[in-house]
């Protein structure tokens, strides 16, 4: 009896521990599931953190040579006030019309050569809107043996002449005195009133012997616009041209989309603030050293992405605003590139002509030119160490090894629990 009942009471005992192991090797197989599932819903993590100039020198024509005319309003108060011989000067192999600057000293011809730029934006823009007016020839009559098209000639030559001294007197700029009449009379701001509203010029050749007359339906400067131009211009004076581009946003934020990395929004402004330069729509961009397959994508009026396919001619009144997209495969490591913007922009620029000798009046002339700008930003992508991808592989190892172990135990207690039944 002793000995039976000391079999059960082992029996009983084993078959505590077997249940005991029973469970551990359930517990641990269910770890080990659990490691091989998070396996399976892990995925790798990313720590995303053109100028030319005018000529050197030129060569300023005497009136009586080039082109022999006096314009001379008729009703203007002062006997020789804002009387005006149009002068030109040989630049090159042709000729050009240039503005004297000095209105208190004598024009002669001279050689003059070419001095400090203009930094005035006011005068530039005076000097740019003179370079492209176009008189209506249907507002002028005229009599004697003048054509419309001398007319037109003439027209122009006086205003840019009067404006620029207009221009120059009202803002305090030296030697801006008259040559005839008064010697003392600055062309201030004051007599503005009475220039706007002169209407009838007399034509003669230096001589003086008359060619005939034009005359204007309202004013020459108001039949022009002129008058509009000359108070912007003085309104701008010292006012500086700025060329703006720039690029900007998160250089170091991309998200993860479709096995590519999207970068954060990247936007793009271009303009000028000032008046004599304006900008072609067109800009171009270039990628330093990205990741291959990188695209732009530009977001459209509607808010949606387009891939921009031609990276040197992108239009910015469609795309202002852009997003890199970079192949996430392409991405080992660290990586640093950049994106640029350049954008071309048509500037007036202007200089002034100065005496190589002598006490000959300085003159200006001015013509466009293009400069390009060119702004950027960095961007960063750092894979960061795979940190999901280790973890992973750990737990996978552990689980396996667990697993193995509790199906080992399971199958010890299993064969034990038989042999005592035996």
């Amino acid at each position: 009896m002793e000995k039976i009942y000391i079999e059960e009471n082992q029996k009983k005992k084993m078959s505590a521990r077997l249940t005991a192991s029973v469970g551990l090797s359930f517990a641990v197989a269910f770890v080990a599931i659990v490691s091989i599932l998070f396996i399976s819903m892990s995925g790798t993590t990313y720590s995303l953190p053109n100028v030319d100039t005018l000529p050197a020198t030129i060569t300023t024509l005497s009136p009586a040579d080039n082109p022999n005319i006096r314009l001379k309003p008729t009703d203007s108060t002062g006997a020789g006030d804002f009387a005006v011989e149009p002068y030109v000067a040989t630049v090159g192999s042709g000729t050009k019309p240039v503005y004297c600057v000095e209105s208190a000293i004598m024009y002669s011809a001279a050689t003059l050569k070419r001095g400090q730029k203009i930094s005035d934006e006011g005068f530039i823009y005076l000097l740019t809107k003179i370079e492209t007016l176009n008189i209506d020839s249907s507002k002028l009559t005229t009599t004697g043996s003048l054509t419309a098209d001398q007319a037109k000639s003439y027209v122009k030559s006086w205003l840019g002449q009067t404006a620029i001294w207009m221009y120059l007197g009202s803002t305090g700029a030296a030697n801006s005195k008259t040559v005839a009449g008064d010697s003392t009379q600055v062309y201030v701001s004051t007599r503005k009133s009475e220039m706007y509203n002169i209407k009838n010029m007399q034509v003669t050749d230096f001589g003086l012997d008359p060619k005939g007359t034009i005359t204007a339906a309202t004013s020459f400067y108001k039949d022009s616009g002129m008058n509009t131009i000359l108070d912007k211009a003085i309104l701008s004076h010292n006012s500086g041209n700025v060329l703006n581009v720039s690029v900007s946003g998160n250089g170091n934020k991309f998200t993860y989309a479709n096995d590519r990395l999207k970068s954060d929004k990247i936007t793009v402004k271009i303009g000028t603030s000032g008046l004599i330069s304006d900008f072609s729509d067109n800009y171009t961009i270039k990628l330093g050293n990205a990741p291959k397959g990188t695209q732009v994508y530009g977001i459209n009026a509607s808010g949606k992405e387009e891939l921009i396919k031609d990276l040197d001619n992108v239009s910015y009144s469609k795309y202002q605003q852009l997003y890199l997209y970079v192949p996430a495969k392409e991405v080992k490591g660290k990586v640093d590139f950049t994106l640029s913007v350049q954008a071309n922009f048509e500037v007036y620029t202007g200089y002034y002509y100065e005496p190589t000798s002598g006490t000959a009046q300085r003159v200006t002339t001015v013509d466009k030119f293009s400069h390009a700008k060119v702004a950027g930003m960095p961007f960063n992508i750092t894979k960061a160490p795979d940190t999901g991808t280790d973890a992973s592989s750990i737990m996978y190892i552990i689980g396996m090894v667990v697993l193995l172990s509790g199906l080992g135990i399971l199958y010890v207690n299993i064969k034990n629990q038989k042999q005592y039944q035996q």
